[in-house]
């Protein structure tokens, strides 16, 4: 390995490394708390979604989707 290339991955390790150690903020936690409470009714309206026939000469559908929008 190369000083430089050692040298990168060195800085690299130390960057990847630094945010996890952080302490989340109050904000960030509200966040995450938001996120995994929302969890279970997002996936189920993105599954409504995928799973609407909305192909292009679909016109019904792609109604549909606009109205779950």
């Amino acid at each position: 390995m190369t000083r430089f290339t050692a040298a990168a991955f060195a800085a690299c390790l130390a960057l990847a490394t630094a945010p996890a150690m952080a302490k989340p903020t109050a904000t960030e936690t509200r966040m995450m708390r938001t996120i995994d409470a929302e969890q279970a009714r997002t996936l189920g309206v993105l599954e409504n979604l995928v799973n609407q026939n909305s192909g292009t000469l679909n016109l019904a559908g792609v109604a549909k989707v606009g109205t779950m929008m």
